[in-house]
């Protein structure tokens, strides 16, 4: 395996033993609060992905752009 992909999987085992560690100790009604948590920071962190990547290619777009007509004051 890749060295990050080795990585990727202890982390992935420890974060699991963390979890299911923290289950055991948390009442019906906390889990369900720490599942909602955890939904909400997926989703979060879904965004601000797509954010990443839509800012990313809009900034190699204006690069294009300044590099082909010029446009740009750095390029003078």
């Amino acid at each position: 395996l890749w060295p990050c992909r080795r990585l990727h999987k202890r982390h992935h085992r420890h974060k699991t033993g963390m979890c299911d560690t923290l289950e055991k100790r948390l009442s019906a009604d906390d889990k369900k609060l720490l599942n909602e948590i955890t939904d909400m920071q997926g989703i979060l962190s879904e965004t601000i992905v797509a954010e990443s990547y839509i800012q990313g290619f809009r900034d190699c777009a204006e690069l294009i752009i300044d590099v082909m007509f010029g446009s740009s004051e750095n390029l003078k």
